[in-house]
Protein backbone atom coordinates (compact mmCIF):
# COMPACT_ATOMS: atom_id res chain seq x y z
CA UNK A 1 0.00 0.00 0.00
CA UNK A 2 1.40 2.89 -1.21
CA UNK A 3 1.53 6.05 2.11
CA UNK A 4 1.15 9.43 1.59
CA UNK A 5 5.13 10.40 2.06
CA UNK A 6 5.36 7.71 -0.81
CA UNK A 7 2.81 9.04 -2.69
CA UNK A 8 4.25 12.89 -2.43
CA UNK A 9 7.75 11.72 -2.95
CA UNK A 10 6.71 10.19 -6.32
CA UNK A 11 4.66 13.34 -7.34
CA UNK A 12 7.85 15.75 -6.99
CA UNK A 13 10.01 12.91 -8.70
CA UNK A 14 7.21 12.51 -11.53
CA UNK A 15 7.17 16.56 -11.99
CA UNK A 16 10.98 16.87 -11.83
CA UNK A 17 11.63 13.98 -14.51
CA UNK A 18 8.70 14.37 -16.68
CA UNK A 19 10.34 14.72 -20.38
CA UNK A 20 9.49 17.78 -21.53
CA UNK A 21 6.41 18.34 -23.41
CA UNK A 22 4.73 16.05 -21.38
CA UNK A 23 1.07 17.30 -19.72
CA UNK A 24 -1.13 15.64 -17.67
CA UNK A 25 -4.15 16.94 -19.98
CA UNK A 26 -5.52 15.04 -23.01
CA UNK A 27 -7.36 15.10 -26.16
CA UNK A 28 -8.45 11.40 -27.20
CA UNK A 29 -9.56 8.78 -24.80
CA UNK A 30 -6.11 6.77 -25.93
CA UNK A 31 -4.35 10.02 -24.64
CA UNK A 32 -5.93 9.29 -20.91
CA UNK A 33 -5.02 5.70 -20.99
CA UNK A 34 -1.09 6.46 -21.33
CA UNK A 35 -1.44 9.30 -19.04
CA UNK A 36 -3.14 6.97 -16.28
CA UNK A 37 -0.65 4.50 -17.15
CA UNK A 38 1.99 6.56 -16.48
CA UNK A 39 0.33 8.14 -13.30
CA UNK A 40 0.15 4.89 -11.65
CA UNK A 41 3.35 3.65 -12.80
CA UNK A 42 5.08 6.70 -11.07
CA UNK A 43 3.13 7.39 -8.25
CA UNK A 44 2.12 3.91 -7.00
CA UNK A 45 4.79 1.40 -8.48
CA UNK A 46 2.56 -1.18 -9.05
CA UNK A 47 -0.98 -1.46 -10.39
CA UNK A 48 -2.04 -3.94 -7.75
CA UNK A 49 -1.27 -1.26 -4.91
CA UNK A 50 -3.57 1.60 -6.69
CA UNK A 51 -6.32 2.24 -4.23
CA UNK A 52 -9.76 2.16 -4.98
CA UNK A 53 -9.75 6.05 -4.03
CA UNK A 54 -7.58 8.18 -4.34
CA UNK A 55 -8.61 10.74 -1.88
CA UNK A 56 -6.86 10.48 1.10
CA UNK A 57 -3.51 10.46 -0.79
CA UNK A 58 -4.54 13.82 -2.94
CA UNK A 59 -5.82 15.63 0.30
CA UNK A 60 -2.80 15.01 2.28
CA UNK A 61 -0.97 16.50 -0.50
CA UNK A 62 -2.71 19.68 -0.69
CA UNK A 63 -2.62 20.00 3.06
CA UNK A 64 1.61 19.91 3.19
CA UNK A 65 1.18 22.03 -0.23
CA UNK A 66 -0.77 24.68 1.79
CA UNK A 67 1.99 25.08 4.42
CA UNK A 68 4.41 25.00 2.07
CA UNK A 69 3.34 27.72 0.41
CA UNK A 70 5.09 30.20 -0.60
CA UNK A 71 8.24 28.27 -0.34
CA UNK A 72 10.66 27.18 -3.42
CA UNK A 73 9.18 25.00 -5.58
CA UNK A 74 5.93 24.95 -4.25
CA UNK A 75 4.19 26.35 -7.01
CA UNK A 76 5.24 23.69 -9.36
CA UNK A 77 4.24 21.15 -7.06
CA UNK A 78 0.63 22.61 -6.61
CA UNK A 79 0.57 22.45 -10.17
CA UNK A 80 1.75 19.11 -10.68
CA UNK A 81 -0.81 18.17 -7.94
CA UNK A 82 -4.04 20.23 -9.41
CA UNK A 83 -3.25 17.82 -12.73
CA UNK A 84 -2.80 14.97 -10.70
CA UNK A 85 -6.30 15.53 -8.91
CA UNK A 86 -8.10 16.69 -12.02
CA UNK A 87 -7.12 13.50 -13.74
CA UNK A 88 -8.30 11.10 -10.73
CA UNK A 89 -11.37 13.65 -9.97
CA UNK A 90 -11.97 15.80 -6.67
CA UNK A 91 -14.06 14.29 -4.07
CA UNK A 92 -16.24 16.43 -2.54
CA UNK A 93 -14.49 16.55 0.83
CA UNK A 94 -11.77 18.15 -1.39
CA UNK A 95 -13.65 21.54 -1.84
CA UNK A 96 -12.84 23.01 1.86
CA UNK A 97 -8.43 22.77 0.68
CA UNK A 98 -9.25 24.53 -2.94
CA UNK A 99 -11.10 26.38 -1.80
CA UNK A 100 -7.82 27.47 0.87
CA UNK A 101 -5.58 27.14 -2.00
CA UNK A 102 -7.78 29.41 -4.57
CA UNK A 103 -8.23 32.42 -1.50
CA UNK A 104 -3.91 31.60 -1.10
CA UNK A 105 -0.86 33.36 -3.36
CA UNK A 106 2.31 31.77 -4.27
CA UNK A 107 0.98 29.61 -6.60
CA UNK A 108 -0.62 29.60 -10.46
CA UNK A 109 -3.48 27.23 -10.38
CA UNK A 110 -6.45 29.64 -9.26
CA UNK A 111 -7.84 29.61 -12.57
CA UNK A 112 -7.99 25.39 -12.46
CA UNK A 113 -8.99 25.63 -8.85
CA UNK A 114 -12.40 27.38 -10.22
CA UNK A 115 -12.71 25.38 -12.84
CA UNK A 116 -12.86 22.08 -10.09
CA UNK A 117 -14.82 24.07 -7.58
CA UNK A 118 -17.11 24.76 -10.23
CA UNK A 119 -17.76 20.64 -11.04
CA UNK A 120 -18.43 20.20 -7.32
CA UNK A 121 -21.22 22.34 -7.12
CA UNK A 122 -20.94 23.03 -4.16
CA UNK A 123 -22.51 26.18 -2.38
CA UNK A 124 -19.68 26.61 -0.22
CA UNK A 125 -17.34 27.73 -3.10
CA UNK A 126 -19.50 30.81 -3.55
CA UNK A 127 -17.68 33.31 -1.12
CA UNK A 128 -14.52 31.98 -3.16
CA UNK A 129 -15.72 32.54 -6.52
CA UNK A 130 -16.68 36.05 -5.61
CA UNK A 131 -13.68 36.50 -4.10
CA UNK A 132 -11.68 34.87 -7.44
CA UNK A 133 -13.84 37.28 -9.75
CA UNK A 134 -13.08 40.22 -7.15
CA UNK A 135 -9.20 39.80 -6.85
CA UNK A 136 -8.72 38.33 -10.19
CA UNK A 137 -5.60 40.24 -11.47
CA UNK A 138 -3.59 39.89 -7.84
CA UNK A 139 -4.24 35.94 -8.09
CA UNK A 140 -3.28 34.99 -11.93
CA UNK A 141 0.41 34.77 -13.02
CA UNK A 142 0.80 38.15 -14.57
CA UNK A 143 4.06 37.74 -16.04
CA UNK A 144 2.19 36.13 -18.87
CA UNK A 145 -0.01 39.47 -19.31
CA UNK A 146 -2.75 37.11 -17.67
CA UNK A 147 -5.11 39.91 -16.43
CA UNK A 148 -7.79 36.88 -14.70
CA UNK A 149 -10.71 37.67 -17.13
CA UNK A 150 -11.03 34.05 -17.83
CA UNK A 151 -10.93 33.17 -14.12
CA UNK A 152 -13.15 35.62 -13.20
CA UNK A 153 -15.77 34.97 -16.23
CA UNK A 154 -15.29 31.20 -15.07
CA UNK A 155 -16.33 32.06 -11.52
CA UNK A 156 -19.56 34.44 -12.59
CA UNK A 157 -20.25 31.51 -14.83
CA UNK A 158 -20.08 28.77 -11.52
CA UNK A 159 -22.46 31.31 -9.51
CA UNK A 160 -24.42 31.21 -12.39
CA UNK A 161 -24.72 27.58 -12.42
CA UNK A 162 -25.12 27.01 -8.33
CA UNK A 163 -28.26 29.98 -8.83
CA UNK A 164 -30.14 27.73 -11.07
CA UNK A 165 -29.61 24.16 -9.58
CA UNK A 166 -29.42 24.85 -5.59
CA UNK A 167 -32.22 24.93 -3.86
CA UNK A 168 -30.96 27.84 -1.93
CA UNK A 169 -30.30 29.99 -4.40
CA UNK A 170 -30.51 33.49 -3.04
CA UNK A 171 -27.12 32.99 -2.15
CA UNK A 172 -25.54 33.02 -5.47
CA UNK A 173 -28.06 35.72 -6.41
CA UNK A 174 -26.51 37.94 -4.16
CA UNK A 175 -23.07 37.37 -5.15
CA UNK A 176 -23.72 37.66 -8.51
CA UNK A 177 -25.53 41.00 -7.51
CA UNK A 178 -22.34 42.01 -5.51
CA UNK A 179 -20.32 41.33 -8.59
CA UNK A 180 -22.66 43.42 -10.86
CA UNK A 181 -22.08 46.29 -9.10
CA UNK A 182 -17.74 46.14 -9.04
CA UNK A 183 -15.80 49.18 -10.29
CA UNK A 184 -14.26 46.46 -12.21
CA UNK A 185 -16.44 46.88 -15.32
CA UNK A 186 -15.66 43.86 -17.21
CA UNK A 187 -16.64 41.50 -13.90
CA UNK A 188 -19.43 43.80 -13.68
CA UNK A 189 -21.01 42.99 -17.24
CA UNK A 190 -20.50 39.50 -16.80
CA UNK A 191 -22.57 39.09 -13.43
CA UNK A 192 -24.74 41.37 -15.42
CA UNK A 193 -25.55 39.41 -18.26
CA UNK A 194 -25.59 36.62 -15.93
CA UNK A 195 -28.17 37.75 -13.83
CA UNK A 196 -30.60 38.61 -16.97
CA UNK A 197 -29.63 35.99 -19.54
CA UNK A 198 -27.97 33.33 -17.85
CA UNK A 199 -24.61 33.53 -19.71
CA UNK A 200 -21.70 35.80 -19.62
Amino acid sequence: MTTCTQFRDRLRRFYADAPNGFHLCYRTDQEKVIRDALLVQYLYGDPLSVPADHTPLVESSMREALETLPGKGSAEYITWLMRVGTAFGFAPSTAPLLIQLLLRLGHHTHEEIVTELDSLEMPLAIPAFVFAAKHRKHLVNGEYGDDGDAMARKAVWALGKLRRTDTNSGEAEAALCELAELKDRKVARYATSMLKRGEC
